[in-house]
């Protein structure tokens, strides 16, 4: 099968086989998924971070809920974009230009390819504001950064070899 190469669009109309991964040990990002699920992905099957990270998600499309400093799933399997994750915000790389920094608060969505199986889509959702609606982000990109309401970048990954910035 051909490696995942879709946009936010197409895992929000995601109907296949497709786990929401959330933080074991927060409440509100579980209510969060439950509502997703039931806008979104009625046949999903939600796990915390621990039960995928025990059981796996192979074959499966993957929606991921919370930052690597909550989902440890995230944290373990963080997949091959050109997004950096610090301590006081993300940073989008870009092989021949000087890379973005976005500081804290930001919120971000970005789609890539599950690590545990490439033909498989993952949506990493990081950010509270932004789960509540993802039905309002641009369908054709593949990252959104957002501060406080505020978008600061919409984007699109060039797929051609290893994902890069547009």
């Amino acid at each position: 099968r051909l490696p995942f190469c879709g946009t936010i669009g197409d895992m929000v109309g995601e109907r296949g086989d497709l786990a929401l991964i959330v933080p074991a040990k927060d409440a509100d990002w579980a209510a969060r998924a439950n509502k997703l699920k039931a806008k979104h992905w009625p046949k999903a099957e939600i796990l915390t971070d621990a039960q995928a990270l025990k059981r796996g998600v192979k074959g499966k499309s993957v929606v991921v809920l919370g930052s690597v400093k909550e989902n440890r799933w995230l944290k373990e399997h963080f997949p091959d974009i050109p997004v950096k994750v610090l301590s006081g915000g993300i940073r989008l790389l870009r092989r021949r230009r000087p890379f973005t920094l976005f500081k804290e608060p930001v919120d971000w969505v970005s789609v890539a390819q599950n690590p545990e199986d490439k033909a498989q889509g993952l949506l990493i959702v990081a950010g509270a504001a932004l789960a509540r609606g993802l039905e309002r982000l641009p369908g054709k990109a593949d990252f959104v950064v957002e501060s406080l309401g505020r978008r600061l970048k919409t984007g699109a990954y060039d797929k051609t070899r290893k994902w890069d910035v547009q």
